[in-house]
């Protein structure tokens, strides 16, 4: 969907029909959180008759749009994980994962309605489940904004049923690095953080960063709640992201100089007659020109004595008439 074809209005109207999105009427009565391995996980509701030796419901998918900001963006290879995070909390690269976060969509009234609904559903749906008053990391504030916290594993361990993934010997990462992930490859594979641009196609990794911060998105998640330690942790598990609408170009900054500013100086590839005009209109107060209209097309730097001093015998022609004047002066006084 290209920019001129988007439409929030009619988005919306498909949107709310479904049963995934969360300022929708009939998102809170189709999922509810199941425990799974230690964690209640948010899960969809059968339809009809429950089959107890069936499969289990699949997990929840929550869609909500809002506008990225780059604070806390961590979408390049390693994610969130650095040295510093081994060496300081002992957190393992295995923990590594890709960061974002979504507030209200700015000059959108239509998604920026539907964003405040869309959090006070979250809200709900944690205080159902949560055991403490401490909620922390899916919805979050700064200065009174409301802001939802997505992340997304960049590495799983390995199974039989594990899709090809990404070699991790190619993978870009810093030179610390390199032998802690390449020792990896043996137990884990790279899982794909799928983002779709506006035209329908899928982003390279190394695009993601740079196409993010400032797009209106449509975000694909689960949730994931954990009680530990006198808190609630509750997780924006990602599946995908789509981008609705890109990040609106800002207006250059008076303080800074532009990008074209600030390229090397290409002096213009000028015809014989523009040389001769420039020429003439510089030194138009001399006797005779420099130049005189010839073939040449390549604009000639002017040296320094020509741009900051005279050619050379100007000087004495200007004194030569002045002396001429001088003496017709002094001539018609002594008649």
């Amino acid at each position: 969907m290209s920019k001129s074809q988007f439409s929030s209005p009619f988005h919306q109207n498909e949107l709310v029909r479904t049963k995934n999105y969360l300022a929708g009427s009939l998102f809170e009565s189709s999922f509810i959180f199941k425990t799974s391995k230690g964690a209640n996980i948010l899960t969809e509701i059968p339809e009809g008759v429950v089959d107890p030796d069936g499969p289990a419901p699949p997990d929840g998918v929550a869609v909500v749009i809002g506008t990225v900001i780059d604070t806390d963006l961590r979408v390049t290879t390693l994610g969130n994980w650095s040295k510093y995070m081994e060496n300081t909390y002992n957190k393992p690269i295995t923990s590594a994962k890709h960061t974002f976060l979504i507030i209200e969509p700015e000059n959108d009234p239509t998604f920026a309605g539907d964003f405040t609904k869309a959090v006070t559903v979250l809200k709900r749906l944690q205080t159902k489940i949560a055991k403490t008053n401490k909620h922390l990391w899916l919805v979050q504030q700064n200065n009174g904004e409301d802001m939802i916290c997505f992340a997304f594993h960049v590495f799983e361990p390995k199974t039989e049923n594990s899709a090809p993934s990404i070699d991790m010997i190619d993978l870009p990462v810093p030179t610390e690095c390199r032998d802690t992930v390449k020792e990896l490859a043996e137990s884990h594979v790279v899982r794909d953080f799928v983002v779709w641009d506006v035209d329908g196609t899928r982003l390279a990794p190394e695009a993601i960063e740079s196409k993010l911060p400032g797009a209106l998105v449509e975000c694909y998640f689960g949730i994931e709640h954990r009680s530990f330690g006198g808190t609630d942790s509750f997780s924006g598990i990602i599946n995908q992201v789509i981008i609705l609408r890109p990040a609106q170009l800002k207006p250059p900054s008076p303080f800074k100089p532009s990008a074209a500013a600030s390229k090397p100086f290409r002096a213009p590839i000028l015809s014989a007659e523009q040389i001769h005009a420039q020429e003439q209109r510089a030194v138009g107060y001399f006797t005779t020109p420099i130049s005189s209209p010839g073939p040449s097309n390549v604009f000639q730097t002017p040296t320094k004595r020509r741009a900051s001093k005279e050619p050379d015998g100007s000087a004495q022609k200007r004194n030569n008439t002045r002396q001429g004047k001088n003496k017709d002066d002094e001539s018609s006084d002594s008649t």
